[in-house]
């Protein structure tokens, strides 16, 4: 693969799916799967047996109740690798500032959550995150600086700043940031 291509045997054994969804259809342009599907799956030829969109039909409780059940069949409990953005509010898939979700005991590996004034959300959850087998995070722009720094280098406050729970993760926790979003570190 010097090329940098993805060979057709590999892309076999791949099965893609996005950490959190927007309870809109994949058409929409405020769904990730979407984007995902029009970006780098199309282009790939991805076949649709190979894809595992959230399912945003159904009610949003529902549709994160049947996502996880997918997963309670599989061997892994989780994705092998998690591939996460950092939003500037330290925000990471949907686990906002203050949101309920964060230290929350007993929760499964995806739930369905509402954040206010963005709508209904399908997210993993902290739980769902330590059964990944790697998390990457990708950070861009001047605009993440305080956040990056805040969630790597802060006083720990994961529900002000929700990356910061990945630093139970750091073992497996990959952070990729460009110049400027770590010209704060």
């Amino acid at each position: 693969m010097a090329s940098g291509a993805l060979s057709a045997q590999t892309l076999e054994r791949i099965t893609w799916h996005v950490s959190d969804e927007r309870c809109v259809p994949q058409s929409s342009d405020d769904s990730n799967f979407g984007h995902a599907a029009r970006g780098l799956l199309d282009p790939l030829q991805v076949p649709a047996a190979r894809r595992q969109p959230w399912p945003v039909e159904l009610a949003p409780t529902a549709a994160a109740a049947a996502y996880d059940a997918v997963w309670q069949a599989q061997p892994n409990k989780a994705y092998d690798l998690c591939v996460l953005g950092l939003g500037d509010d330290s925000h990471i898939a949907s686990l906002w500032p203050q949101c309920p979700l964060i230290g929350a005991p007993g929760l499964p590996r995806f739930v369905a959550t509402e954040w206010p004034g963005r709508g209904w959300r399908l997210t993993i959850t902290e739980v769902g995150l330590a059964q990944c087998g790697s998390v990457v995070v990708l950070v861009n722009g001047q605009s993440k600086a305080a956040a990056l720094l805040s969630v790597c280098a802060g006083e720990f406050d994961p529900a002000r700043y929700p990356g910061q729970v990945l630093r139970a993760l750091a073992h497996k926790v990959t952070w990729l940031a460009d110049a400027e979003a770590a010209s704060a570190l």
